[in-house]
Order: structure tokens, then C-alpha cells, then sequence
């Protein structure tokens, strides 16, 4: 079956939260400062049925949303390119063909087309973070490499010191030691 408008909404919204990395939390706090209707709370109980699909929308409740997110009210009613049809409330499913895209302005795609490039940026932002840190590690790794070799090989002299000074202690115990400074 084809997703609710509610669902449709609720994805936008996981979507968009995700995209910005805010947890439910985070934006049921924000819908809490920005809504002044007495008595309204926002708890992650209502921002996970909101994004499951599982409440309905006021239109006071997807304008809040939009700011709370700081997008454009639009990119909340975007439908997914793998959705083709809509369902609504009373099960009626409307193919995508046949949607009139009245919730969009004419500005609207421009607008969806800003908000991927500027997702794209956050993106490439965060993977120039990971590639610095990855150099980083792999500095570190490198110079853990450089000082096991230099390990290694300092071992390896001291167990050469080692085995000599043993040897030489066992020579003194018999007596067979060389006379110091004829060596």
C-alpha cells in the first residue's frame, strides 16, 4: 500500500532531522520554543509518531515543523521519487500522475535543489573531517611502525648485550675471565 500524507510528512521530517544530525529531542525542544499554544508540549513520544506516520497533522504543526527545522514548508510535502501513489485517510490511493503539486510554490524545486547542495556540502565537509583524522591515524600508525622497528631492534641488541654480559659473568665464576683491559 502507498504511504499516508501523514507518513509522506513524517518522512520528510526523519529525513530532514537526520540530515542535520538533531536527535528527537533536539527538535522536539525546538518545537517547544518556538510554539506558544498554552498547554503544548513536545515530547520524543510525539516527534516518533510524528515521524512514524502514526498522528496527524495540523497545519499550524507542519508550519512549526518547517521552522523548527529551518526549511522551507514545501520540502515537508515532497514525495519520494520511489513513491507512486498516495493513500489517503479513507484508503483512497492517488497516483503521483495525477497530484497536483499545489503544496509546492513555483520556487519550490530551486528551493529542494538548494537544500541537497547544501546537504552535499555538509557532507563533503564531514568527509574532509574523516579524511584529516584517517591521516592523522595513519601518521600514528606509521610512527607506532618506525618505533616497533627501532623496538625490535634495540631488543635485539640488548639480548646481544645480554647473552655477553652472561657469558662473561660465567667466565669470571670459573676463573676463565680475560684480565680487564685486555680485551
Amino acid at each position: 500500500m502507498a504511504p499516508t500524507i501523514r507518513q509522506m510528512i513524517g518522512a520528510n521530517i526523519r529525513a530532514i532531522r537526520e540530515q542535520k544530525d538533531m536527535t528527537q529531542t533536539e527538535l522536539g525542544e525546538r518545537m517547544q520554543a518556538i510554539d506558544k499554544r498554552p498547554g503544548k508540549s513536545w515530547p520524543v513520544s510525539r516527534v516518533s509518531e510524528a515521524e512514524r506516520g502514526a498522528r496527524a497533522f495540523s497545519a499550524d504543526e507542519v508550519l512549526l515543523y518547517a521552522r523548527a527545522l529551518k526549511v522551507p514548508m514545501s520540502r515537508l510535502w515532497l514525495i519520494p521519487i520511489d513513491v507512486d501513489a498516495i493513500t489517503l485517510d479513507h484508503g483512497e490511493e492517488v497516483p503521483k500522475s495525477e497530484i497536483q503539486d499545489v503544496s509546492l510554490h513555483p520556487d519550490a524545486p530551486e528551493e529542494y535543489l538548494l537544500e541537497v547542495g547544501r546537504a552535499i556540502l555538509q557532507h563533503r565537509e564531514r568527509a574532509e573531517e574523516l579524511t584529516k583524522a584517517l591521516e592523522h591515524i595513519g601518521g600514528l600508525v606509521l610512527g607506532a611502525k618506525v618505533n616497533a622497528e627501532y623496538l625490535e631492534r634495540d631488543s635485539a641488541s640488548i639480548h646481544s648485550l645480554t647473552a655477553t654480559a652472561r657469558r662473561d659473568i660465567l667466565r669470571h665464576k670459573r676463573g676463565t675471565a680475560p684480565e680487564v683491559g685486555t680485551i
